[in-house]
């Protein structure tokens, strides 16, 4: 099986676009409060619009496709650093960081069309990525105050990965691809390894910039706590004094009267029950417990209600503070409720393949380990199916990567319509699923037998007729494996004998011949 890395960059262009609408939300929110969030938006945008354009390699001009995407690849990064210095308050000359980069456009040009090569290429920016890892790390680690660095933690930390990446990479470059010169994307497990290791860098330096932004939030309240009045009134996010017995407003600011969506009338001298601020009681009750434990709550998701009956999200800090020698909760809500969809999504995304919205190999794996538990416990069977497209490498070849696409798309449709909502259906490769069926092989060769027929209809795209055929395989637990690894495995066998046979039938474990256990095309024998 070749491993696509071209879907490993679409995969990483969308968790750009994802990350810097993100970078983006927090910088608009803050950017009266914040220097330097902009600078790190700018730095998303550009990483996000390089990984565009290296997706289109070999279909754009290759000086656009590698030396521009390069360019544009670090200039996001050093833009990433002002930024970070700047929110840190550090105002320092960057002309020589400016130097570096149009240094390494330069020697990716040179080693594009003078000497092409892709291992220098590679190396060339692997060596840049190690420098300015470095310079992010020494930023928010080694060169900031204790008290800074739990803010800036993250940053460092996502760095570090991007650091030992840029290392992956150079000894790749010179052990594993010296004699690639192509302006090609290189594919291969490894390739796909650090792709996806890259992805999960990306999110956590999104939620290092969060972290960062709502630390020093919190941070600038500790610390100005005898400014209180001019920033109670002037914070970005909702903020309210409540009796600590009763839990009645005595004091709060604008944001918080309009995130309830009330008029300041409404919410003085009543309690949070009354305002029906909660989303439910339990979780009142659960917020009140952790106070009485604790005497604060540091970033707790909550459901919260607005007046007029929809429901947000708030991240919700509480401490016990002393007003007038009265004991009262402040509380801050931050509406973070768009921040969790994103992150939704990026979670979703980490699970699904990004053309037919299936489980991925890692996603699928995980729930064929607590399917078989299931099973285990309760001594029935799961039937794991491999499934192979016949012929479908000439619909690339000749009609292209996009009507391919478009067939895989609705070979997902007409499989899913034929697994209906017992089973569980996941794509591991280019033209590979799998499917997980609660029962047993009988059930599961009629599902495959409706599978085979469904994909053997030709599939209509743009007015072409395109016939092909698949070959399956099935494996039964516990009858043909005690574990993921040997269910995997034998099911992948059966389907290989179905393609050794001439393909387009199905195949159980086990059954050499096709007097029962397989079905071909033609033959109208019942299945069992």
């Amino acid at each position: 099986m070749n491993l696509d890395f071209r879907t490993v960059v679409l995969g990483g262009v969308i968790l750009f676009c994802v990350c810097t609408l993100l970078v983006g939300s927090l910088w608009r929110q803050t950017r009266s409060r914040f220097d330097g969030l902009g600078h790190s938006f700018v730095g998303f945008i550009l990483i996000s619009t390089g990984l565009a354009l290296m997706f289109l390699r070999g279909r754009i001009c290759p000086f656009i496709s590698v030396v521009v995407v390069n360019g544009l690849l670090v200039l996001g990064i050093i833009a990433g650093l002002v930024g970070l210095e700047r929110f840190l308050e550090i105002y320092r000359s960057h002309r020589r960081d400016l130097a570096i980069w149009a240094l390494f456009v330069s020697f990716i040009a040179y080693f594009a069309y003078v000497d092409p090569s892709t291992p220098k290429r590679i190396i060339c920016f692997s060596v840049v990525l190690v420098y300015f890892s470095w310079r992010y790390i020494k930023t928010s680690i080694i060169d900031v105050d204790s008290s800074t660095r739990k803010t800036t933690f993250g940053i460092g930390v996502a760095f570090t990965g991007f650091l030992i990446l840029g290392l992956s990479r150079i000894g790749a470059a010179i052990f594993l691809y010296r004699d690639l010169h192509s302006l090609e994307l290189p594919s291969g497990t490894l390739e796909v390894l650090l792709g996806y290791s890259q992805h999960a860098l990306v999110v956590l330096w999104a939620y290092g910039l969060t972290l960062m932004v709502n630390s020093r939030l919190m941070a600038e309240l500790d610390r100005e706590r005898v400014k209180f009045s001019s920033i109670f009134d002037g914070a970005p996010h909702a903020i309210a004094l409540t009796r600590r017995f009763d839990g009645m407003v005595i004091d709060f600011n604008r944001e918080f009267s309009r995130l309830l969506e009330l008029e300041e009338g409404q919410i003085l001298g009543r309690n949070t029950v009354e305002l029906g601020f909660w989303g439910s009681s339990e979780e009142r009750s659960r917020i009140i417990d952790g106070i009485k434990s604790n005497e604060s709550i540091k970033a707790v998701d909550v459901r919260l209600r607005r007046s007029k009956g929809s429901d947000m999200i708030g991240s919700l800090f509480v401490d016990l503070v002393s007003v007038n020698g009265e004991g009262v909760l402040l509380s801050t809500i931050m509406d973070v409720t768009e921040q969790r969809k994103m992150e939704l999504q990026i979670a979703k995304m980490a699970q699904t393949d990004p053309l037919t919205g299936l489980l991925n190999r890692a996603a699928f794996s995980e729930e064929v380990d607590r399917a078989m538990e299931e099973a285990s416990s309760e001594e029935e069977k799961l039937s794991l199916m491999f499934l192979d497209l016949d012929g479908f490498k000439p619909v690339n070849d000749d009609f292209g990567h996009a009507v391919g696409d478009v067939v895989l798309c609705q070979v997902t449709e007409r499989m899913a319509k034929n697994v209906g909502s017992e089973g569980t259906l996941g794509r591991i490769g280019g033209d590979e699923f799998v499917v997980l069926l609660p029962f047993g092989e009988k059930r599961a060769g009629s599902v495959g037998e409706d599978i085979r027929l469904a994909l053997e209809r030709p599939f209509d795209v743009d007015g072409r007729s395109i016939e092909i055929s698949c070959s399956v395989g099935i494996a039964v637990y516990p009858d043909h494996g005690k574990d993921e690894i040997e269910l995997a495995k034998n099911a992948d066998h059966a389907m290989y004998m179905v393609k050794k046979a001439g393909g387009n039938g199905v195949g159980v474990f086990g059954q050499t011949t096709f007097d029962g256990g397989w079905r071909r095309k033609g033959e109208r024998d019942r299945w069992f």
